[in-house]
């Protein structure tokens, strides 16, 4: 097996380009051009479509280069772990995750996993869910922490707890129309009860704020949107202000910290939630502090872990 035709082939797939890939991979584009078509006669199939602008790939690239890249990962995660052992097991672990994550989350795990590994250096990715993904696909991140990924061919991912999503309202807006189950930390209000109060959304591109959006269509009214931004944490600060109202994750609030002047509320009927997943690739091989870091995570904020928490 040539590693280096493996690579030319998937530079050329990325790039479309011969010339672009040969100038990345810094050899001339006759080499690129005769290497690609040695491997092409020996499997007796084209894996480029070269009358097509930009090149393509065939069907048959198409399987080579998601092969290809299994194979060049392996090779890349080898190499650490091998580069790791020989440097007395310093080694680097990069985990992505959401910023109102982060801060309430990562310390826990981070502060365990040191003890235990402490020539491990921790790298946080923070980001949106297209962002981290974006980088796990440039073998950039070992595991995100996120919602669970709709692409289940290359990722595979773990469910750890379900949150639910609850409003965040001013609380000058004194809402009187509430329910308070006896099993609830919250009592519970119809969106409804909010439909002539101003919203602070997060763009429609982010889980909070499509979500805003699909439980007011539920709710058959279309809100008022004063605000829209792009991080929870912000949105959350609008509220205390006074400036509307917003969806928030509720272990965003409670894990983290209340605000004053803010109400809190169950989403009466309609209790939205989302799952809280370990992500990773497939056919990856994990290095030992990954995987120490998503038993930890499972153990603090699985189901018991968070109920220890929320006391």
């Amino acid at each position: 097996m040539n590693f280096n035709t493996l690579r030319y082939v998937v530079t050329v797939a990325k790039e479309s380009s011969f010339t672009k890939a040969a100038q990345k991979l810094f050899i001339s584009q006759p080499t690129l051009s005769y290497s690609i078509q040695s491997l092409e006669n020996d499997l007796g199939t084209p894996l480029f479509d070269r009358k097509t602008i930009p090149v393509s790939l065939t069907y048959a690239g198409k399987l080579y280069v998601e092969w290809a890249e299994d194979i060049l990962l392996s090779e890349s995660q080898l190499n650490r772990q091998i580069s790791a052992i020989s440097r007395q097991g310093y080694s680097k672990l990069y985990i992505g995750m959401s910023p109102h994550r982060s801060p309430y989350m990562l310390p826990i795990v981070a502060k365990r996993l040191s003890k235990e590994f402490p020539q491990c250096a921790i790298n946080v990715c923070e980001g949106t869910g297209e962002e981290l993904y974006k980088r796990m696909e440039r073998r950039e991140l070992d595991v995100i922490i996120h919602n669970a990924p709709a692409d289940t061919v290359h990722y595979s991912s773990t469910i750890v707890n379900t949150e639910r999503i609850i409003l965040a309202v001013p609380s000058c807006y004194n809402i009187k129309e509430t329910v308070h189950h006896d099993s609830d930390f919250y009592p519970s209000t119809r969106l409804y009860n909010l439909k002539d109060k101003p919203f602070i959304a997060l763009s429609a591109q982010y889980y909070m704020g499509h979500s805003i959006r699909a439980l007011c269509e539920l709710e058959d009214f279309t809100p008022i949107y004063g605000i829209e931004c792009e991080r929870v944490e912000l949105a959350h600060q609008l509220v205390a202000a006074n400036l509307g109202v917003t969806l928030l994750p509720e272990y965003f609030v409670r894990l983290s910290q209340p605000l004053p002047n803010v109400d809190y509320f169950y989403v009466e009927g309609l209790d939205p939630k989302r799952d809280i997943c370990i992500i990773n690739r497939k056919n990856t091989m994990l290095t030992e502090p990954a995987l120490r870091f998503i038993e930890i995570f499972k153990e603090e904020f699985g189901p018991e872990g968070i109920k220890e928490k929320l006391k």
